[in-house]
Order: C-alpha cells, then sequence, then structure tokens
C-alpha cells in the first residue's frame, strides 16, 4: 500500500505541484539563503512551521518548530492581531500576495517588529498554505518611527524651516514657522524657487554660502529677509547640507525672526557711541580750566607765603585738581580704548627702570599712609612695548593697592622672568574682594567696594584694554 497523504490519497495519486508553487519554494530557499527567516502556514489545520531562523526571529524554541495559528496570534502584540487577519482575507480575496508588519513579544522584554511577506498557495481553488519569509524590521522601524517624529516636530516648530535643492533651489519642504514669518501657504512655497519666495541678503553673497556649504557642510549667519507682503525681516539662519538617497542633496534652512533683538541690539550700540562721544567732549572741557587750575597752584606754590593757612589752602587745590586731572585722563583713555583710537608705540623696555621710577614717585605717599612697601626685581627682564602704557598700568595697579590697603598693611611688588615671559605682579593684603566682584572687576566704572578710595572704576579696565 503506498503512503497516504493528509487528505487521504495515495502518494501515487497525489498530483503534481504547480509550477507557481515551486517557484515559491526556490524563493524561500533563496531568501534563507540570504539570511532571512521563512514560515509555512498551513490554513486549514490552522498550524505554523518555522525554520530555525525565524524561530529566532518569533522568540520560539527551535525544539519547537511547529505551532498552532492562535499560538502566532499570542505572540503578537494584541493590537496588531487584527491587521493579521485582516491581511490574510486580503490576501485569498485578492491576487494571492501577503505582507504585514507587526509587533512581536520580544524575548528581552518590549516588542520587536517583525516582516512577514508571502504568497498563499491555493488547492482546488481553497486556499491551503502561506508560504512566507519573515524578517527583523525593528531597526528600519525604529528609524522610521524617528523620522516621521522629527519630521512632525519640525513641521510644528515656531522656527521657519524649509529643505531646498542646491542643484536647482526648489522647495521640498516648508512648516507651518515659516508661512507665519514669510506669509506664503505650503503649496505655494512647495516647487518654488527659495531665493525667488525668500529675497535674502547676507554679508556673503549666495555663491560664497553655497561653496562654504558644499566644502564644510553647514553655515550660519544673520541677514535681511523680504515677506510676501514685503516688509523686512532680520533673521538668523542656520543651514545644513543633507544627503537624502530619494531626493538627493538637500539643504535644510532653519531661521528665527531676531528683528526684536537686532533693533534692541541697535538701540544699545548707539546709545555707547553717544555716552563716549559725551565722554569725550566733557573730558576736553574739563581739561583745559583744571589744567590751568593746577598751573596756577604750582606757581602759587613756589612763593613764599604770609600766612601758614594759605599754603594748606594752596595745597589742597593743587592735590584736588591733580586728582580730577587724573580722573579726567582716565575718562579720556577709556574713550580713545572704545573707540579703538590709541595709538601704542613700540620699543625695547628695561622694566626694571620702569617700576624703580613709578615706585619713586609713589613711594613717598604710601609710605606716608602707614603701609609697608616690599620690592623684588629681577634686573635682566625687556619687553617689547610702549613705556607710556606701561607706566600707566603699574600706577593704575600700585595705585589701586595702596587705596584698599589699610595702616600697617603690606603691599609687594615683583618682576621676575617665569619660563621666558616677563611677569610683574602687584599683591597686597588689603580688604580683598569676593568671587563675583574679580569676574567685574575690569569693567568701567566697577569698583571692589562702591566709592571706596574715590575715583571711577576706569584704572583695572584700562589696564586690561
Amino acid at each position: 500500500m503506498g503512503a497516504v497523504n493528509e487528505r487521504g490519497g495515495s502518494a501515487a495519486e497525489r498530483p503534481t505541484a504547480p509550477a507557481s508553487e515551486a517557484e515559491d519554494r526556490r524563493a524561500l530557499d533563496a531568501l534563507r539563503a540570504a539570511g532571512l527567516g521563512s514560515c509555512e502556514m498551513d490554513l486549514r489545520a490552522r498550524s505554523v512551521r518555522w525554520d530555525r531562523r525565524a524561530c529566532a526571529i518569533f522568540g520560539v524554541p527551535p525544539s519547537e518548530p511547529v505551532r498552532s495559528f492562535d499560538d502566532l496570534e499570542g505572540l503578537l502584540h494584541p493590537a496588531d492581531r487584527p491587521a493579521l487577519r485582516r491581511a490574510l482575507d486580503a490576501a485569498i480575496e485578492g491576487d494571492g500576495t501577503h505582507a504585514a508588519e507587526l509587533r512581536v513579544v520580544d524575548p528581552r522584554g518590549g516588542w520587536r517588529w517583525v516582516s512577514i511577506r508571502g504568497r498563499v498557495r491555493f488547492d482546488g481553488g481553497a486556499p491551503a498554505a502561506l508560504l512566507g519569509v519573515v524578517e527583523d524590521v525593528t531597526g528600519r522601524k525604529s528609524r522610521d518611527l524617528d523620522a516621521g517624529r522629527e519630521a512632525r516636530m519640525l513641521a510644528l516648530s515656531h522656527d521657519a524651516i524649509l529643505a531646498w535643492a542646491p542643484s536647482d533651489g526648489l522647495v521640498h519642504f516648508w512648516n507651518r514657522g515659516a508661512t507665519d514669518l514669510y506669509g506664503h501657504a505650503v503649496g505655494e512655497a512647495l516647487g518654488s524657487d527659495r531665493r525667488a519666495l525668500v529675497p535674502s541678503t547676507y554679508g556673503p553673497r549666495w555663491r560664497e554660502i553655497e561653496q562654504t556649504l558644499r566644502r564644510r557642510g553647514r553655515w550660519e549667519g544673520e541677514g535681511r529677509h523680504r515677506t510676501r507682503d514685503g516688509h523686512e525681516r532680520m533673521v538668523s539662519t542656520r543651514m545644513q547640507l543633507l544627503i537624502d538617497d530619494a531626493t538627493g542633496p538637500l539643504v535644510l534652512e532653519v531661521n528665527r525672526d531676531v528683528t526684536a533683538e537686532w533693533v534692541a541690539r541697535r538701540e544699545v550700540e548707539a546709545a555707547n557711541r553717544n555716552k563716549d562721544a559725551f565722554l569725550a567732549q566733557l573730558g576736553h572741557e574739563l581739561r583745559r580750566p583744571l589744567s590751568a587750575i593746577v598751573h596756577a597752584a604750582e606757581l602759587q606754590g613756589t612763593m613764599a607765603p604770609s600766612d601758614p593757612a594759605q599754603a594748606r589752602i594752596t595745597g589742597t587745590v593743587r592735590r584736588q585738581a591733580t586728582q580730577m586731572r587724573w580722573l579726567v585722563d582716565d575718562l579720556l583713555d577709556l574713550t580713545r580704548v572704545a573707540h579703538g583710537k590709541t595709538e601704542l608705540r613700540h620699543e625695547t623696555v628695561v622694566l626694571r627702570d620702569l617700576v624703580v621710577g613709578v615706585l619713586e614717585d609713589q613711594r613717598e605717599a604710601i609710605e606716608a599712609a602707614g603701609i609697608r612697601l616690599d620690592v623684588a626685581i629681577d634686573s635682566d627682564v625687556s619687553v617689547e612695548g610702549d613705556p607710556a602704557r606701561l607706566t600707566q598700568i603699574l600706577e593704575n595697579l600700585l595705585g589701586n593697592a595702596a587705596k584698599f590697603t589699610p595702616a600697617e598693611g603690606r603691599i609687594t611688588v615683583t618682576l621676575a622672568r617665569v619660563r621666558g615671559e616677563a611677569v610683574l605682579a602687584v599683591e597686597d593684603d588689603g580688604i580683598g574682594m569676593s568671587e563675583d566682584q574679580r569676574d567685574e572687576l575690569f569693567e568701567p566704572f566697577r569698583q571692589a567696594r562702591e566709592g571706596a578710595g574715590g575715583g571711577l572704576g576706569l584704572g583695572l579696565a584700562l589696564v586690561r584694554r
């Protein structure tokens, strides 16, 4: 007796498999060779048979390659079970092809995306089996989902975001933020020329921007953009060159309206220019009478006073007028520095001689205040610089130390060569300052203690600049 098949017929009586079935099996063999899994669903017995690769994808032990159709559905995400049934019904009622992407339980936790593609095999006009290919597409689905989320984020961003092809300038993407900023609807913008749609003026020319994009892959800057109604807006722009397999190279452009910030910045700059001009004019107007007062006081000091009180008054006038002239000079110096008009005279400066000269001028006043002055000078230190400005720097540092050091305090001045560089240091044991004050100390008109020791708080600002 011949072998009996499932339908009760002998092997000799079993009809030869149609050509389409043989082709399907050859296709499955080729896909297995490509590393994909395969499965066969017996639609009559409602059973599923997997190969080893498909078992791994579905998380089925290789020792149990045959499962029921209900077992297969149990492995799926509950929301995807109806989708499998609909895909099978569509294949049976349609051209016989079947394709579905479903979530299955991941043995390590969570869910994994699986693609099932196949063809329904009919026997006597009735669906008999489904030969399918199984592939783990978790990575691709994650990328697709991420891309979808990114696309939604781009579409909903408040920034104006557009994408255009560098080859012809045609717009491929235009979000709601771009419509809000420029006034062009999405349908109007897509397919239009970027430069004609949004006329833009930047510092560099468009050709230079495109060259930077090709060379570095990105560009950013500020420029003027014209909207649909003819208004100009100041815009901060970032461009990124993207390589898209479907469309070819695209430039992703993100524009943010900074008109309000730009106007405020220009107003601040104008106010600063006006302030500098006022200080310069004030300094010049004050310097002339102050110089005359100082000169007159000095002349009167050379005369023999008939009254000791008159000598004290003359000395007070001379000292206060000299102090005011120093303040005016600081204002003028700061104004010149701010406008880049300071001229430096470069020459070889022997720092020892410069330091000794400044100390001779200020030692008497420092010691009269009860402050000890310690000096350590390396005699072999020279630099290339402007002797007048270097003298001004040391005078400011030394004067600042004396101003904030109490009686019986100490100021130490050291000059040394350290690793090939000249290091001049002025240290004191005065009132000190906090970390926050250190950050602001070199800003104009800032002082460690408001109003302490007089002055305008310009000395250290001039030292740094």
